[in-house]
């Protein structure tokens, strides 16, 4: 959350210096209405991006969570195979 904070706070920053004209170039000049409108679609695709970060993370958890699971499951199941065969051995 807090990156996600200094994210928006490096996307914010550069709308406050808009208020002027800004120089980027010998012969390219930016106003301040195209600076506000990149910085604003700037700001739509973080947010689309952190909710995409978001849905990774959650399927990733769930993956380790299942993947843990299974390897539980494996691991009781060789345990118990162990012993049935040691307890039919003998």
């Amino acid at each position: 959350m807090y990156s996600a904070l200094r994210m928006l706070q490096f996307y914010i920053l550069p709308l406050r210096n808009a208020r002027t004209a800004i120089t980027s170039g010998p012969a390219m000049r930016i106003s301040p209405t195209e600076t506000s409108w990149k910085i604003t679609s700037q700001l739509r695709l973080l947010k689309v991006s952190n909710i995409f970060s978001l849905v990774l993370l959650t399927f990733q958890n769930t993956v380790t969570s299942v993947a843990k699971l299974a390897i539980n499951h494996i691991w009781l199941w060789a345990v118990t195979f162990n012993l049935l065969n040691k307890i039919i051995g003998k």
